[in-house]
């Protein structure tokens, strides 16, 4: 993850000094000339110019920004505990860097999320006696960090049982929050749902609302009218003495709104 941040800025600062893709795609298309652009008048361009300051200005406020966003997730003790101790291509190779290595890290882990550990049924002192499930780990990554990938223990049986507990620390890396984005789209669509109007909804159906808002289908593929035949047959109590076909049956036993068949030909 950290990778990828440093990868991005890499690519920005390179593009102060070397001409990306599309502009070096429309610099060589355009006329510098007669200033056209695919027979298109330009103004205000001087095509004779690389856009260095342009450039410049665009890319530091990128990285500005970027750095401003994930800067702190860098700093992170969580995220670096995570990060070093499963990104196994980084291992060492000695065996005595190795003994020790993410020990540490490992035991922050354990106690920053002993809670959720607990309740989930791991055992934290199968993996922290002795470092004994730990060890296990450390050593099975060192003769197979070349091939290995952190799905191999989700994915292999065998595994699954050797490291049995080891693999809930394993399961909370995809857990980890890179934002708020999708908590402040829930607090959004809780206040959709209830608004002064509907003040008095009861906390089960605005559960249930919110699911339909945040996992529902699109507005266009919902089927109301299976949703309504569910309801209508579902035997909940509908609205006392209604019934759908009150009024047409009214109409046929009234005389006076009653229409004969010579009436309706006549319309």
């Amino acid at each position: 993850m950290f990778d990828a941040i440093s990868t991005a800025n890499f690519s920005l600062i390179e593009l102060k000094t070397v001409n990306g893709r599309e502009l070096s795609n429309f610099l060589a298309t355009a006329d510098a000339q007669n200033s056209t652009y695919k027979d298109i008048q330009l103004s205000n361009v001087n095509l004779d110019e690389d856009f260095t300051k342009q450039k410049q200005v665009i890319v530091d406020f990128i990285v500005a920004a970027l750095d401003n966003r994930f800067e702190p997730m860098e700093k992170d003790p969580v995220l670096k505990a995570a990060s070093l101790i499963f990104t196994f291509s980084e291992w060492p190779q000695d065996r005595n860097e190795l003994a020790t290595y993410g020990n540490e890290e490992m035991a922050f882990l354990l106690e920053n999320f002993h809670e959720i550990l607990e309740r989930n049924g791991c055992n934290l002192d199968v993996i922290m006696d002795n470092n004994r499930e730990w060890k296990d780990f450390k050593a099975y990554v060192g003769r197979h960090k070349a091939t290995l990938a952190v799905e191999n223990f989700f994915i292999y049986p065998d595994l699954k049982r050797r490291f049995e507990h080891l693999i809930l620390v394993l399961e909370l890396i995809p857990s980890f929050p890179l934002s708020s984005a999708v908590c402040e789209r829930g607090l959004s669509a809780m206040k959709r749902a209830k608004t002064d109007w509907r003040s008095s909804i009861k906390p089960e159906m605005l559960l249930m609302l919110l699911f339909i808002t945040v996992e529902g289908p699109e507005i266009n593929q919902f089927d109301t009218n299976s949703v309504f035949n569910h309801w209508w047959s579902s035997g909940r109590q509908k609205r006392p003495g209604y019934n759908p076909n009150e009024f047409r049956l009214r109409g046929l036993s009234d005389p006076g709104m009653a229409q004969s068949d010579d009436d309706i030909d006549d319309n």
